[in-house]
């Protein structure tokens, strides 16, 4: 029996041996040992366009320029990445005019949300207010960022009015970062670690704004000696990317989400008192405020659920007579006629293209004509 057992351990170890050693040829990897994830995590641009920030926790570097790897899980076992070029200016990523229209400079429209704003997955000339600066001809800023929160945006508004004096400002909605108004972390991939960042709880009907200053927490590179170690195999990384690539590098959707990370306050409730914040900036400060609801994409092989955070948040809107622009039913429209068009729009299941970005900048644009003429 002792035989046989020490048979099977001595084949298995030879078996992972090779198997790391064809894979190491195969996928070139040679005699490296660090660790695999955490080098393909910093491909991306998140952490290399951010900066600490004491009031927002994390914002775009002032000047940065450089071609960025976003890493895609593939099913044949090679992990895919797209490059996009992302340049920052003076804070805000470049919205250049590619197609050299002329501007009309006096009226200015600054666009503010998440990732879906800022551009996640695209080069510099395929986002919405690029395409939208293009079909307006109006000059627009780019003031949104990676993974912020409506409350971030809120906090970011005042120094990019200063910087920018918009005669517009168009701050976007998605489900995920009306959700984030209560979480008082943002989760690192890979690594888990929790970073703070600001939000608002309610003191009577009004906000109070928590968490700041913010003590900046550095980076941490492991979660754990498990990952560490592990992630230096060819092998481990191969099969671990194909069988549980979500925890291999750290994804955290919002069920996986550490409660104790999050407040009371319920995400609408908080977001449409930050949309009262947005009009209340808007009169002190003389712009039109404009709301533009965003959504990831759904699967065309079965019927989409309304967005209801988006929808309620976008009511509370309406309800203060912003102005607004919902992309729901033209997005679900094309969805259920014309499945492959609509999926043009979106990476797999993630940011839109740019087929997508100029999508929404041709539902926005007649709003912003309009607006412009009153």
């Amino acid at each position: 029996m002792k035989k046989k057992i020490f048979s099977f351990l001595i084949g298995t170890g030879v078996s992972l041996v090779c198997g790391e050693l064809v894979l190491r040829l195969l996928f070139e990897q040679g005699a490296q040992f660090n660790n695999i994830p955490l080098r393909d995590l910093k491909l991306q641009f998140f952490e290399k366009t951010s900066q600490f920030d004491p009031v927002l926790s994390w914002k775009p570097k002032a000047s940065f320029k450089k071609i960025e790897s976003n890493l895609l899980p593939n099913p044949i076992g090679r992990k895919h990445f797209r490059n996009a070029l992302t340049t920052i200016e003076h804070g805000m990523r470049i919205t250049p005019n590619t197609w050299n229209v002329p501007l009309n400079s006096k009226i200015r429209i600054l666009a503010l949300g998440d990732s879906f704003t800022f551009g996640g997955e695209v080069h510099n000339e395929e986002t919405w207010p690029v395409h939208l600066q293009a079909l307006t001809r109006f000059k627009v800023f780019n003031g949104a960022f990676n993974g912020f929160g409506l409350d971030q945006s809120l906090l970011s508004l005042e120094p990019l009015i200063q910087q920018t004096k918009p005669t517009a400002v168009i701050l976007s909605l998605t489900n995920e970062n009306i959700y984030r108004t209560v979480k008082t972390v943002r989760m690192k991939s890979f690594t888990g670690q929790p970073v703070p960042k600001p939000y608002f709880v309610f003191q009577g009907e009004r906000l109070k704004l928590m968490n700041v200053p913010i003590e900046d927490v550095g980076h941490r590179e492991v979660e754990s000696r498990f990952k560490d170690l592990l992630g230096r195999s060819v092998l481990a990384d191969f099969v671990m990317s194909q069988i549980a690539f979500n925890y291999w590098y750290g994804v955290q959707w919002a069920e996986d989400f550490p409660r104790k990370y999050f407040t009371r306050e319920d995400p609408v409730k908080v977001s449409c008192a930050i949309l009262s914040e947005f009009q209340t900036l808007s009169k002190q400060h003389h712009f039109i405020p404009i709301v533009l609801g965003q959504y990831y994409w759904r699967d065309t092989r079965s019927k989409a659920p309304q967005d209801v955070f988006t929808q309620k948040v976008l009511e509370c809107a309406r309800m203060l007579q912003i102005a607004t622009v919902d992309l729901w039913k033209g997005l679900e429209n094309l969805r259920q006629e014309d499945p492959d068009e609509y999926n043009t729009l979106f990476y797999p299941g993630h940011h839109m293209t740019n087929r997508g970005n100029l999508w929404v900048a041709n539902q926005l644009a007649p709003v912003i004509e309009e607006k412009m003429k009153q």
